[in-house]
């Protein structure tokens, strides 16, 4: 099996902390990396996301699971180059790029059957669309913030152990004062994807009165 080395010092993880895990292969084909039985509900779409880095093997990929899904969905990434090897059909991936060589990877796709299944991520080999690995107990990688969501996108981190915590809204605040070069000429713009239209939403303001404010916002219907 792997050998975890967690809180590793050989590097920061995203969040610029020494909780990173560095993962180094098994002897032998197929050896994952992490772990943990989920319990999945039909008609659900789910995203697995993982931060990953290289060590000295360059490639990531992670698996929603047969037993909950039509099939196996896969990605494989590079953690070299940010590129990604293949993803299964009927799943979406994404690669997102990080600072300090660190990058975030996810797949999603819907789950056919309700049951608690085995998710897995592995070290995966280079150049490849299919995940089958040969490990020499030399080989490693790091990860961090490892996650599923009962979403069909990642979200920002949440910190977890073995049990599931509830989405809370991520809030960013920044004085103005300083930090821009004219804060009363500034252009702001965002996508977004709106789970719902039957309320009012913002996604960014700047409020002094009821009649001076910025804000960027819908309105219900």
């Amino acid at each position: 099996s792997e050998t975890v080395t967690a809180d590793t010092t050989d590097t920061t993880d995203p969040y610029g902390t020494n909780v990173a895990d560095k993962i180094t292969d098994g002897v032998g084909a197929n050896t994952y990396v992490r772990n943990q039985t989920i319990s999945y509900t039909a008609g659900t779409s789910y995203t697995l996301s993982v931060f990953a880095k290289k060590g000295t093997k360059n490639s990531v990929a992670l698996r929603l699971p047969v037993g909950a899904f039509t099939q196996s969905y896969d990605v494989i990434a590079n953690l070299s180059t940010g590129a990604i090897y293949s993803t299964s059909s009927g799943a979406t991936s994404k690669i997102e790029v990080l600072h300090n060589g660190w990058y975030r990877v996810s797949v999603t796709a819907t789950a056919t059957t309700t049951a608690s299944v085995t998710t897995n991520i592995y070290i995966a080999n280079d150049d490849t669309t299919t995940l089958s690995y040969t490990g020499d107990g030399t080989g490693d990688i790091y990860i961090f913030g490892a996650q599923l969501e009962a979403l069909p996108f990642a979200t920002s981190y949440i910190p977890t152990t073995t049990t599931a915590v509830t989405r809370v809204r991520d809030m960013l605040y920044f004085n103005t004062v300083g930090n821009l070069p004219n804060p009363s000429e500034i252009t702001i713009g965002m996508d977004v994807i709106l789970s719902s239209t039957t309320a009012s939403k913002y996604f960014f303001g700047n409020y002094s009165s009821a009649s001076n404010y910025i804000a960027i916002r819908t309105t219900a219907g």
